[in-house]
């Protein structure tokens, strides 16, 4: 309807531009700016319906997809591991790192995702719903094993070499540095800061994705952010990681 109503301004304004104004000239004119408006009122409602109708679409096939995987159709299973893999493999590594165990939670992930997809509706996109799955697996391996203590040896300011091997190798040392930290935190702050602070994503995808409130997620990324800052003062190689400043 809103649509319709600015395409009939837009209309109206079009029949008076031949309206002489008081001062002589014509409205025309000065209907100009208006009628610019209310084209581009048009094209912003016309560019959200069709992106709209393609999400609606993109939801259905795979709320069609989860069902014939739910129904045991071995394409509609091998689809959904393809759709899935990276999304989900993605999510571990973000939340525990370099990690041992990230074989056996990836195929943790796989078999809850095939266990439960019968209960998927469609109101999110699939990945999504993985991501969630595989944040609750990382997150009940987390809380099941006792916090590791950190040991740390202090480092000299690092001094940067330029682009090369050496730098590389101390971004993956600064990087492990970090997930010994992290490795302190309780599972709720480690998940929070892994996906907001080092993956980058938004707080209220963060919410979802740990299956809490917005107000929560934002409190908890804090106060990691807090715990992980405090800690990394004592060590510069992992103060200097990219995001782990607030911006």
């Amino acid at each position: 309807r809103r649509l319709q109503a600015a395409v009939g301004v837009h209309q109206d304004r079009a029949d008076l531009r031949s309206r002489p104004g008081r001062d002589g000239g014509h409205e025309d004119e000065r209907e100009e700016g208006g009628s610019n408006s209310c084209d581009r009122s048009a094209r912003s409602w016309h560019t959200w319906i069709v992106t709209s109708a393609a999400h609606t679409e993109i939801l259905a096939r795979e709320r069609d997809l989860a069902q014939r995987c739910a129904a045991g159709e071995r394409a509609a299973q091998e689809s959904v591991f393809a759709l899935l893999r990276i999304p989900i493999h993605r999510t571990l590594h973000r939340i525990l790192g370099p990690s041992r165990h990230a074989m056996d939670l990836t195929q943790d992930a796989f078999l809850e995702v095939f266990r439960s997809i019968g209960s998927f509706r469609g109101e999110s996109r699939l990945a999504s719903w993985a991501e969630i799955v595989a944040a609750r697996v990382a997150y009940r391996h987390l809380s099941s094993r006792p916090p590791r203590p950190t040991h740390l040896s202090l480092v000299p300011e690092p001094v940067d070499p330029g682009p090369g091997p050496d730098r590389a190798s101390d971004a993956r040392e600064a990087i492990r540095r970090l997930y010994a930290i992290l490795d302190r935190l309780e599972p709720k702050y480690r998940v929070t800061y892994a996906l907001h602070v080092i993956d980058g994503r938004p707080l209220r995808e963060v919410a979802r994705t740990t299956e809490t409130t917005y107000v929560a997620a934002k409190n908890r990324a804090a106060r990691a952010r807090r715990m992980v800052n405090e800690r990394a003062r004592r060590d510069p190689q992992v103060l200097h990681l990219p995001r782990l400043e607030p911006p």
